[in-house]
């Protein structure tokens, strides 16, 4: 059992110093590291090593899990790829044994080894944040008193308020940021539902008197240990049990054993990059749908917000406030104006005679193509991104007009957004973070970054499970 003093504190939701929360989290991160150093360097630090770990692949291009190549098993509460979901099932079956054996107290302390979390759907998430702001901007025009007439104006003064507001909104960025954890990669499962900020919750784990048994039999079936949610395991996809198997003691076998494949192989897995290009979809794309459908969503629900100013059929917008002009004779009331808000209506709408935006009216619209939404979205990234009109953004900008000019529509926008926007290219190296505004000589291709937590502690080849593999 690991021994150290003073147990760990540090808790964001605590009323402290922020010089005194960061010595809690240093102790933290030093003791952990010491704690791990123990047990086979089985761990995974997604604060300050690996925090795209899951939701890159080997080149650091974010992905997403298609959802149509997850499973859910009911009995243990799993969602996640088929894979992982057998290597967690032989895990808890060893573990379950092994207590019942009188071998381990392992299973009353973690509740019998069932998952209370797994995959989180990213996209569903990103839809609960996204259309609540669309509902907020709509507000805030009619307050504002801002006169919005059509698609376009729309969407002008929704790239002014994220200015103003500095919101985060492009799923691309969410999903990027902590706001999107590891659960969203479909990797990762945990045994109980605490805070992954509190560290006081985590002393239980470390002082228990098994955890060196828990860790290194996490490692037997290919997952590594959240450092900083202990509580949590995570598929370590270049690890020997996920690639290329282990031995299973059978008395039948001729030496005691038999070898068994690797659990990707034995699901036609023939490599990660197989599995993140077949597995995974790209988070750019999605980003780019995602985005689409948001704004259609906010203008229609603004257009249809202003049936109260509804005159014989048409739709107005009409000031609510009585506007005055002075004369050198009387004062007079401005003569009220009638301004009609575009419903882009044809003879071919699936409803004309409506006086409200349809979203199939406005996507009939040749100028809103799909360049004109890549376009929307090069902008709002960014401003997400802090980008500066230096040189290389001017480069790439040629790049991506010049594209758009083309006419080949949105997959060639997207891969050079998804090229220059990447936020595992470029990272500062004394706080390992994207640095895209400041400090530009000293920033490097921090490619290791984006896959394993320390080159140099690499553990030894006869130990049980093998390092991340950093792709280039």
């Amino acid at each position: 059992m690991p021994d150290y003093s003073p147990d760990f504190s540090a808790a964001f939701e605590m009323p402290v110093k922020s010089r005194m929360l960061y010595e809690h989290r240093r102790w933290y991160k030093e003791k952990t590291t010491q704690i791990f150093n123990q047990f086979n360097n089985n761990y995974i630090d997604l604060w300050y090593d690996v925090p795209f770990y899951g939701k890159v692949n080997r080149k650091g291009a974010l992905r997403v899990p298609n959802k149509a190549n997850l499973v859910y098993l009911a009995k243990e509460n799993v969602h996640t790829f088929e894979f992982v979901a057998q290597a967690f099932k032989d895990l808890v079956f060893f573990l379950r044994r092994a207590g019942s054996q009188g071998r381990t107290s392992l299973r009353g302390f973690l509740r019998d080894f069932q998952s209370t979390s797994s995959f989180r759907d990213s996209t569903a998430g990103y839809l609960e944040y996204s259309l609540p702001v669309m509902e907020t901007f709509n507000g805030y025009i009619i307050t504002k008193d801002i006169m919005v007439l059509n698609f376009e104006d729309y969407i002008n003064e929704f790239l002014k308020f994220l200015r103003v507001t500095g919101a985060i909104f492009s799923y691309y960025s969410i999903f990027a940021g902590r706001y999107t954890p590891v659960g969203s990669s479909g990797l990762a499962i945990e045994f109980l539902p605490l805070n992954h900020d509190n560290d006081k919750s985590k002393n239980i784990f470390f002082q228990h008197p098994e955890f060196r048994k828990y860790v290194n039999t996490a490692a037997n079936f290919g997952f590594r240990i959240n450092k900083n949610a202990p509580w949590m395991i995570i598929a370590d996809l270049n690890s020997k049990p996920m690639k290329l198997g282990h031995r299973i003691k059978r008395s039948s076998a001729p030496n005691g054993y038999v070898e068994v494949d690797g659990y990707m192989p034995q699901h036609f897995i023939p490599s990660i990059d197989w599995l993140f290009e077949n597995y995974y979809d790209r988070v750019i794309t999605h980003a780019f749908a995602l985005l689409k459908s948001s704004l259609l969503f906010g203008y229609k629900e603004y257009q249809e917000g202003m049936r109260y100013l509804v005159d014989h059929g048409k739709i107005i917008f009409r000031p609510e406030r009585e506007f005055k002009r002075i004369s050198t004779a009387y004062v007079e009331k401005t003569p009220l104006r009638e301004f009609y808000i575009d419903t882009y209506k044809t003879s071919n709408s699936l409803n004309p005679q409506s006086p409200y935006v349809d979203i199939s009216d406005i996507m009939k619209v040749p100028k809103f193509n799909d360049s004109f939404y890549a376009s929307i979205l090069e902008k709002i990234l960014k401003c997400e991104f802090n980008v500066d009109n230096d040189r290389a953004y001017r480069m790439f900008r040629k790049k991506f007009d010049k594209k758009k000019q083309s006419g080949t529509g949105a997959a060639p926008l997207l891969d050079l957004l998804e090229d220059f926007y990447n936020p595992t290219k470029i990272f500062d190296p004394a706080t390992k973070t994207p640095q895209w505004a400041a400090h530009k000589k000293a920033l490097t291709y921090e490619f290791s970054n984006v896959m394993i937590p320390n080159e140099q502690d690499k553990p030894t080849t006869n130990k049980v499970i093998t390092e991340f593999y950093t792709g280039f």
